[in-house]
């Protein structure tokens, strides 16, 4: 993949500019103080408690004991943190505060320098584990961390834990997180044919997919939005919440495009993603005003009405979406 010259110089004064002073500073700190370091780089302004539990984390996966004895000789939190350049703020900390893009280079030269297979698999391990153990402020820190080091070294195994390990309450970070990723000029190609593979192969991740192309990448690239969303539509459930969002939310502004996609397909043989995401549509204000709108007699659609009588009929006609179209909570008049 060609990349431009501009952000290989961007890149290269962000990392070159640090990499004297990490080179001179790293081996002069324990390894306590190291790990503390890596940490606050991923969860820098995060709370305190948390940056100590992932450098605790690291050091126990990579087998150091620390044991309650080891923890208990070990010198105050204030000090260890202190000598890992990280300043306390309350009940936060930021590394070394007066170092601007320290965080950033230290989690480059992490990823660069430890190359070794089994070195990597452990740290994106620890990293995966932080996604999943840390409050959900620090774990959104960590989250947009991971993406800057899945974006500069094309990690898939990374941008993969964020789409597994970010769930229930921290699901929006998820959503958030691979919207900006698939924007991204630099990896966003990459990240929306990972969207697009998703969709069309892993029935566990059409919700979450869909999620991700009502949010602003489905503002920004609403024709590539909808494309994934005719496979999410393709492998979720007939009336899918997390589908209906993201149509109901394309629809308010891109009420055309949406409405050529259902038609589009529908056509398909057999229509599943036709009916499901007009019904995912109908089941939402927005979709079922739209409707309802173009359906009316006086709206001057006519070729739609007869479309949308097709549309319930074809939905009707299927054992697998009949009870979800004739269900109280399906909220588009009925249209004799």
């Amino acid at each position: 993949m060609a990349f431009s010259i501009a952000w290989l110089e961007e890149i290269a004064g962000e990392y070159q500019g640090w990499r004297e002073w990490i080179d001179k500073t790293l081996p002069e700190k324990k390894f306590g103080a190291r790990a503390l370091m890596w940490a606050a780089a991923f969860c820098d302004g995060g709370q305190r408690k948390s940056v100590l539990q992932m450098s605790e984390a690291l050091r126990r996966l990579l087998n150091e004991d620390r044991g309650p004895v080891a923890i208990l000789s070990d010198a105050p939190s204030s000090a260890r943190l202190e000598d890992a350049e990280i300043k306390r703020n309350g009940d936060t900390v930021l590394l070394s505060p007066g170092q601007h893009g320290l965080a950033g280079a230290l989690r480059a030269y992490l990823w660069d320098e430890f190359e070794d297979p089994t070195l990597r698999d452990i740290l994106t391990d620890w990293l995966i584990r932080q996604l999943r153990d840390l409050p959900v402020d620090d774990a959104e820190r960590v989250a947009h961390s991971v993406l800057d080091i899945v974006i500069h070294f094309r990690d898939d195994t990374l941008l993969r834990a964020l789409r597994d390990k970010l769930t229930g309450d921290k699901r929006p970070i998820a959503i958030q997180t691979l919207s900006t990723a698939a924007l991204d000029q630099r990896f966003g190609v990459r990240v929306r044919a990972s969207l697009y593979d998703w969709a069309r192969n892993l029935r566990s991740q059409a919700d979450l997919v869909a999620d991700v192309c009502g949010s602003t990448f489905g503002e920004q690239m609403p024709g590539m939005a909808l494309v994934r969303l005719g496979w999410a539509a393709q492998n979720s459930q007939p009336g899918s919440p997390a589908l209906a969002k993201a149509l109901a939310s394309l629809a308010v502004r891109q009420p055309e495009a949406v409405l050529v996609s259902i038609a589009k397909w529908f056509d398909d043989d057999p229509p599943t993603a036709g009916i499901n995401a007009f019904l995912a549509l109908a089941s939402a204000e927005e979709g079922a005003t739209l409707l309802c709108e173009r359906g009316d007699p006086a709206g001057g659609h006519p070729a739609f009405r007869e479309s949308l009588i097709g549309y319930f009929q074809l939905s009707m006609a299927e054992p697998a979406s009949y009870e979800a179209t004739i269900s109280p909570g399906f909220r588009v008049i009925r249209i004799a």
